[in-house]
């Protein structure tokens, strides 16, 4: 078996054709592509009588398609026709959808803003970079901003969003107001916590099996330029764990996480948005040139306690470039000073590329021994879990970060007093072991301790474990997909994230 530091130092041919995809093909593309699309947004919200008309007729477009689907004989289940290259599932293909029935979902635009409520209304393919940037030039931000900018606002609902602010608002899809929904039969439903409450809590999670969203109401505030951040490095993970539990309890910081770079040394960092640097050191951390900002974070091992400014926009795209650490997996040398110099202007790459480069050119021990998943438990497991990373994975950094259920709390097992931190861990196992058996064990613990897993990412959990899990996070799931006449018209979420049910529904 080949292992992460393996891969990462054998020169390989396809490193050149990487080099030469991205440079002379791939980048410049990508780059054009995105300045259209965000002047198409730009000037779709301009005219906002003509964005919110589109709505209605690319609503009535979804509509009808449904429609077709049951007057064909709905035979299958419906599903969306967006290809596996826009997502960022750790699926290399998402054949599943070759067995059902594809809907097309063209929902990209910002629809309207009230400052006065402090709402913005967008459709579900807006990315965060783009209604982030929307915002930002208006003097506001979102309480949760995710990390990565080609994330969709529909995907942080339906499969889960999580932010360093979460401790204080919660998962994403706490900061949601309203949904719009096309329904089973063709029929357009809205739902807010006082609307078809129900059917409000149950669509976050639910990987688009209980509806088709085609817009979300999102909370705004206000934004602030600036992010006094204090890095605190650790020599025990306890230490840790003890800091996060200990700050999120006080409530005072605006942002609050950790890395751990080994089984007990680490760095815990947080922040308080300001609206000027004052006479702290400012760190444009988001500058071509700069290291990686994981990289600059384990800096603080040798330096030691340090506090410093940066930019709030710098803040939101700092794990843009390097995809908090995999990118080093698919472009090993980009990392180096040398090379961030010269072309660290050409990142972040979007994801739709690096799953091309990775479907297309990875080694094939990535699909073997690689490892995507965020277990999310009770802060008082967060020790055994690290311990599990150790001696099956024993792979770092280990991401750390706390949040709270703070959105229909009756529908959820865990109060919104519970500390919960998410322990991402992205990478290739280094122990040489079984790593199938290994993410079994770690999901075994997560589902034994009323945790639960992410959806974006490949689980191997058998069904009965899944729906103990699941009913962690909403134990109505089948209740509501009975109620609205879901179980003809979409696939199970089991059977569309696990890669066991995706095999048997295929059969």
């Amino acid at each position: 078996m080949v292992v992460a530091s393996e891969i990462m130092e054998q020169p390989h041919w396809s490193d050149f054709v990487r080099l030469f995809l991205i440079f002379v093909v791939s980048a410049p593309i990508s780059f054009l592509r995105q300045v259209k699309e965000n002047l198409r947004l730009h000037s779709t919200f301009q005219k906002q009588e003509n964005a919110l008309k589109s709505h209605e007729d690319r609503v009535k477009n979804v509509q009808k398609q449904v429609r077709a689907w049951s007057e064909s004989g709905a035979k299958v289940p419906m599903c969306s026709s967006r290809p596996s290259a826009k997502s960022i599932s750790q699926m290399q293909t998402m054949a599943y959808k070759d067995t059902m029935y594809r809907i097309d979902i063209d929902l990209p635009n910002i629809l309207s803003i009230d400052e006065d409520k402090g709402l913005v209304r967008i459709e579900p393919m807006v990315t965060v970079g783009q209604l982030n940037d929307f915002l930002i030039q208006r003097g506001w931000t979102m309480p949760v901003v995710a990390e990565l900018d080609d994330l969709t606002m529909g995907g942080l609902v339906m499969g889960g969003g999580i932010e360093v602010t979460s401790h204080k608002h919660g998962f994403f899809q706490c900061v949601c107001k309203s949904y719009e929904m096309v329904m089973s039969d063709g029929s357009v439903l809205v739902c807010s916590d006082t609307v078809n409450r129900d059917l409000f809590a149950t669509i976050p999670w639910s990987y688009g099996t209980v509806g088709i969203l085609v817009s979300m109401e999102i909370q705004i505030t206000p934004y602030k330029p600036f992010l006094e951040l204090k890095y605190v490095p650790v020599k025990r993970k306890h230490q840790a764990i003890q800091l996060l539990r200990g700050e999120t309890v006080r409530g005072f910081y605006d942002t609050l996480e950790g890395f751990m770079f080994s089984a007990e040394e680490g760095v815990v960092m947080m922040g308080r948005y300001v609206d000027q640097p004052g006479d702290i050191p400012l760190n444009r951390i988001g500058r071509w040139f700069k290291p990686w900002f994981y990289e600059h974070v384990r800096s603080f091992l040798k330096s030691g306690e340090g506090v410093e400014v940066v930019p709030t926009l710098d803040f939101f795209h700092r794990h843009n470039k390097p995809i908090f650490w995999l990118l080093r997996y698919i472009l090993p040398w980009a990392h180096q000073p040398a090379f961030r110099y010269l072309f660290g202007w050409i990142f972040p790459l979007p994801l739709s590329l690096i799953n091309n480069l990775r479907n297309k050119l990875a080694n094939p021990e990535w699909f073997r021994n690689f490892v995507l998943q965020d277990y999310i438990v009770p802060v008082e497991h967060v020790a055994k879990v690290l311990e599990l990373n150790e001696t099956e994975f024993h792979i770092y950094p280990v991401w750390l970060c706390p949040t709270r259920h703070l959105d229909c709390s009756e529908y959820r097992t865990h109060s919104p007093q519970d500390i919960l931190i998410d322990v991402g861990i992205y990478g290739f196992e280094e122990r040489r072991g079984d790593r199938k058996l290994g993410q079994r064990r770690l999901e075994d613990f997560t589902v034994d301790n009323q945790g639960f897993v992410f959806l974006y990412a490949e689980t191997d959990l058998s069904r009965e474990q899944f729906d103990k899990m699941y009913k962690t996070y909403s134990y109505k799931y089948e209740e509501v997909r009975r109620k609205y006449e879901c179980e003809r018209a979409f696939p199970h979420v089991f059977n569309k994230i696990s890669k066991v049910g995706r095999q048997s529904f295929c059969k």
